[in-house]
């Protein structure tokens, strides 16, 4: 909640912040360094959760699905769990 209370005040800042030259580049920086990191996440989390066929066509599907629909994230987790449940 105090990341959305601080949005209103923080929109004069981030004009000032888009004409400076070093300031754009940090942000740059910054995503990029974010990006990988989830990337990273990601293939170490792929590694350790796709153990066999079943669980590859899962996440497949899963990533399938929120390409196409990206809202319905939520949906596809609780449907991996109970094919998960199922599996057991």
């Amino acid at each position: 909640m105090p990341g959305f209370a601080l949005v209103p005040f923080l929109d004069r800042m981030v004009r000032i912040a888009e004409r400076v030259p070093w300031v754009q580049g940090f942000v740059d920086g910054a995503n990029a360094g974010a990006l990988g990191l989830i990337a990273a996440v990601i293939i170490q989390l792929a590694g350790s959760s796709i153990v066999d066929p079943l669980t590859a066509l899962l996440g497949m599907g899963a990533f399938a699905i929120v390409l196409r629909w990206p809202l319905a994230a939520p949906a596809v987790v609780i449907a991996a769990g109970v094919a998960g449940l199922f599996r057991l």
